[in-house]
């Protein structure tokens, strides 16, 4: 397998970027409840902001008018696909990116300590931020915090894995963790949140054919008391 990182692969190559500078990158579909948060969270503080919208029928687009954003459209294979083609496509000018869902926010901690940390030329091309994980207006700590995800990468130093679900983002060369929250918070119902997950749960079986019977027990359990707890809390 071509390496990501290897000399042929013609994106990692001739970007002369913006030293100190960083590029907000967001991925939307139907993201009327949530893109507005998202961008005023970050328009004003990134240099460039950018939303690549996979044809969206709601409001999303509209909203987005509203904000000084670049905004380019492609069709949505897998959540790996479309951030590569992000990084290949998009006007990127910036020497950092970082990829914001729409249902996110960065702290005022967070945007304080990149802001001073790109300054200071550091040698590592990728850092993985804390996900504080908002529920129903609650934070979920238990179980969830802290979870760590790459996120603010070097532009021409990072690729994302073509997974279906679950990918990950894979940098060359050093990583390192900021000390701040990236918060996440999705504000559609909770009818958007059973429906997301039980196309999360029918893409993992796409990616794991060979699953066993004993494991696919285990997740119908799983599924069963998750949707005891849901009738019991919108009761």
């Amino acid at each position: 397998m071509r390496s990501f990182f290897s000399a042929d692969n013609p994106f990692m190559s001739d970007h002369t970027p913006s030293s100190g500078t960083v590029a907000v990158i967001i991925l939307t579909y139907n993201e009327e409840a949530n893109i507005a948060k998202a961008l005023s969270n970050v328009v004003g503080w990134a240099h460039e902001v950018f939303v690549l919208d996979s044809k969206s029928t709601d409001g999303t687009l509209a909203i987005t008018k509203q904000y000084e954003c670049h905004v380019a459209q492609h069709p949505f294979e897998d959540y790996g696909r479309q951030r590569n083609y992000a990084l290949d496509t998009l006007p990127i000018r910036s020497e950092w990116v970082f990829f914001l869902d729409a249902d996110e926010s960065l702290s005022p901690a967070l945007k304080i300590e990149i802001a001073s940390l790109i300054t200071t030329f550091p040698t590592e091309n990728g850092f993985y931020v804390s996900f504080r994980f908002m529920w129903m207006g609650r934070w979920i700590s238990r179980g969830y915090y802290p979870s760590w995800i790459l996120r603010l990468c070097r532009h021409g130093k990072v690729r994302c894995e073509n997974r279906a679900i679950n990918e990950q983002l894979f940098v060359e060369g050093a990583t390192g963790y900021l000390s701040n929250d990236l918060i996440h918070e999705d504000r559609r119902g909770i009818g958007d949140w059973i429906a997301k997950h039980k196309i999360t749960a029918e893409g993992w079986f796409v990616a794991n054919p060979d699953l066993t019977v004993a494991g696919t027990r285990r997740l119908e359990r799983n599924g069963k008391a998750l949707d005891e707890f849901l009738d019991k809390i919108s009761a």
